[in-house]
Order: structure tokens, then C-alpha cells, then sequence
């Protein structure tokens, strides 16, 4: 029926004569009717209806829906996933939960991006931050994957076990630009292994190597330190020359030894010939004879080394009772200077010596006059001369021509 027409059924006091202002005949979209009942459709996306929410997401009570989280734009709702097709954009201030971050699917590399700021990672109470300088294309260094073509890895602090280095690079390639230490290793605050930028190198403990080849000279120690070499009996100092080789070992002591090396140049005697013998122990001897032609007596005997020698026995007082050897060395029995002839010193005494013929005598105008002895002596007779007399030049009276003058001179014979 028409609105304006319709007659109220039993029970009803009026009639519909208008519905929303309409009057005449309406038509009630998206619903059918069956009989006389009316059932709008149900919702749906692409025609208005009625709809129910679902009991999953929704809550709906007194007339009120609310979602199953009650949702605000101060909520934080717990979902089982979800996936955006666009950008999410977070606060400065915003923080995203997770406990795992992965790609989307295979093809989608996963980038986090600072721009020219910082990105830090807090793990196990440790903060670590990426580096800031450096080229601006980098990767980070790991255990099993090198850093670079050409390079290495990661070099770990107590890793636990030896790092493997697979490669035929250098392990570790260090270009020092800034004048620093290549590397400083210590122990409790004090340096132990220290390797300079020029190289020289500084160990603070023993060096345990079994070889060193140098590249030039090599120098061991510091002329104002003591330096200590030590091994067991069969070490060695070898030279190598000429395709020879010296070495310079030791016996097996049998106590401690010491050797010093005295304060003079010269050769050290490895061996020995001829009267000097060197024995295993070092000790330098003088063994049988020394020839006359080599300074010696060839003789083991005072008598026999005189005897070899041609010379005079010596007396008491080391006087020279025969002339037999000083012949022997000069040809002749006569001393004949090449000047005044000075016998002795005046800070010492001297005494001449012979037997009864001995003689002193003095040349000159093509005589001689000689000083002898005579007589036959019954003891020891000494003739003094008086040193009490004024200073001047006297003369000796003889038997032959007196002396002549007064106070106790001779003037006749005897």
C-alpha cells in the first residue's frame, strides 16, 4: 500500500501517513520481502546492509562497539603480525619493540639508515656505535668473513682459540702515518713487547728464539750495559769466510769457569810449537831446552848454560874472573873506546882487579908510562890517597925523582 493509504492492523490506533517526509510509495533499498516481512541485506563491500562485528576484534555492549584491545591513539595493541605496504613513522622520541628483524622475503636486502648520524647497538650492558670517519663505503669485520679484498679480519681480544687466516695476504698489514708506536703490548700498566715507528723493538723479558738471521751487521747489547750469553756445553761462535767456517766451542766443565779477556791487543793462542806446549786446559808451559839460536842457554843447568854460552862464572860479589867469555862475544880481549873511556859513576864505588902483573898504563909522545906492581906481597896492603889536601894538582913522589918541598915531603931516597 501507499503510505498515505496503508490502515493500521489490529491493535494499531493510526495509520503511516508519512515516513521521513516521504509520502506515496517508497522503496526500501537493499532489503527483500517475503510475505509481509521486510529483511534488509546483510552488509557487504560493495552494498550497505546491516552487519555484525566479529566477536575476534570487537566488543560490543549497551549499543557501544569497541575493539577487542580498546584502541585509542594512546594505546599500545598486541597484534600476531602485520604487514605494511607502506612507510610507518615513528616520534623522535618512538621506540620499536622486537625481538627479531627480518627481511620481508629473499630479495630484500634489510637497510637501517642514520643518514649523518649515529647508530648505536646496546648489547650485554655494552654500548657499540659504528665508526663516523673513514670511506664512506664500508664493512664490518667478523670472524669468518674478510673486511675487504685484500685483507683480513677482525682481530678479537681472548678469543678462545686461534683466528684462522686462509688467505696468501698478510695477516695483519698496519700503515702507521701518524708517528706512533706500531704496537705496545704490557702487562699490569708496563710495557712488554714494544715495536717503535722506526722499527726498533723493545722486550722487557727474555726473547725465546731458536735462530736470528740479521739482514746486515748484527749488534747485540749496548756499550753502556752488561750483556749475559749462555747455553749448554756444546754452544758455539761461528765465522763463516771464504766458504770456511771458524767456531769457537767449550768443554764440558766439570765446575765454574771464568775466562776474562785482559786489557791488551793480541791474538788468542789456539795452539802451541817448538819449547811452548798450550795442554787442554788452557795453560801455557815451557817444555825442554831453548836453543842459543833462539835466545836460550839449551841448557837445564847455571854451569851448563855458562859453559853453552862460553861465559865467566860469577864470584861473590858477582866480579867477572875471566875475560874467556867477553872474548867469546866480541873477538878480543882489549876494550879500545871510540872516546874518553868513563869506567863507572860517581854515585857508586868501583873496584880494579887483577894479579901481581897487572898494570895501568898511559901513551903519549910515542912512550908509555905503565903503574905495575912489585915485590911479593906478605899481606893485605892498601895505598891511600890523602882527600884532606887543598884543592890543586899534586904529584907522587918516586925513588927515581924526589919531591921537593916543605911540611912532610919526601926529599931523599926512601
Amino acid at each position: 500500500c501507499t503510505v498515505a493509504g496503508c490502515v493500521p492492523t489490529s491493535g494499531l490506533t493510526s495509520a503511516v501517513t508519512q515516513l521521513d517526509g516521504l509520502v506515496g510509495n517508497l522503496l526500501i533499498s537493499n532489503t527483500s520481502g517475503i510475505g509481509t516481512t521486510i529483511t534488509i541485506n546483510d552488509a557487504s563491500t560493495t552494498g550497505k546492509g546491516i552487519a555484525q562485528f566479529s566477536a575476534t576484534n570487537f566488543l560490543v555492549s549497551g549499543g557501544t562497539v569497541n575493539t577487542i584491545q580498546d584502541i585509542t591513539n594512546a594505546s599500545i595493541p598486541t597484534f600476531g603480525g602485520i604487514i605494511l605496504n607502506g612507510n610507518v613513522t615513528l616520534g623522535t622520541t618512538g621506540t620499536v619493540f622486537s625481538n627479531n628483524l627480518s627481511q620481508t622475503s629473499a630479495g630484500n636486502a634489510v637497510v637501517v639508515n642514520a643518514a649523518a648520524d649515529q647508530i648505536t647497538f646496546q648489547a650485554n650492558g655494552r654500548t657499540f656505535q659504528f665508526p663516523s670517519t673513514g670511506a664512506a663505503s664500508q664493512t664490518i669485520c667478523t670472524t669468518g668473513i674478510t673486511c675487504v679484498a685484500g685483507g683480513g679480519q677482525a682481530i678479537l681480544l681472548a678469543p678462545g682459540s686461534a683466528q684462522t687466516d686462509t688467505s696468501v695476504d698478510v695477516s695483519i698489514f698496519v700503515n702507521d702515518t701518524g708517528g706512533g708506536n706500531l704496537l705496545q703490548l704490557q702487562t699490569a700498566g708496563a710495557d712488554k713487547f714494544v715495536v717503535a715507528n722506526n722499527g726498533d723493538t723493545s722486550i722487557n723479558a727474555i726473547l725465546k728464539v731458536n735462530t736470528i738471521t740479521p739482514t746486515a751487521s748484527f749488534t747485540v747489547g749496548s756499550s753502556a750495559q752488561t750483556i749475559t750469553v749462555q747455553g749448554d756445553a756444546s754452544s758455539t761462535f761461528n765465522a763463516t769466510g771464504g766458504g770456511f767456517t771458524s767456531s769457537l766451542g767449550f768443554t764440558s766443565p766439570t765446575a765454574n769457569r771464568t775466562i776474562t779477556i785482559p786489557n791488551a791487543s793480541g791474538t788468542v793462542a789456539v795452539s802451541a810449537s817448538g819449547n811452548i806446549s798450550l795442554s787442554a786446559s788452557g795453560n801455557v808451559s815451557f817444555t825442554g831446552l831453548l836453543p842459543i839460536a833462539n835466545g836460550g842457554t839449551n841448557s837445564s843447568t847455571a854451569g851448563g848454560a855458562l859453559t853453552n854460552l862460553g861465559a865467566a862464572a860469577s864470584g861473590a860479589n858477582s866480579d867477572i874472573t875471566s875475560t874467556s867469555a867477553l872474548a867469546t862475544a866480541t873477538g878480543l880481549n882489549t876494550i879500545t873506546p871510540t872516546g874518553s873511556l868513563t869506567v863507572g859513576a860517581t854515585s857508586q864505588a868501583f873496584t880494579l882487579q887483577g894479579n901481581a902483573s897487572s898494570i895501568i898504563t898511559a901513551t903519549g909522545g910515542g912512550f908509555s908510562t905503565t903503574v905495575g906492581f912489585s915485590g911479593t906481597p906478605t899481606g893485605g896492603v892498601a895505598y891511600n890517597f890523602d882527600r884532606s889536601a887543598l884543592a890543586g894538582t899534586y904529584t907522587i913522589c918516586t925513588t927515581v925523582g924526589n919531591c921537593v918541598g916543605a911540611g912532610g915531603g919526601v926529599t931523599t931516597a926512601g
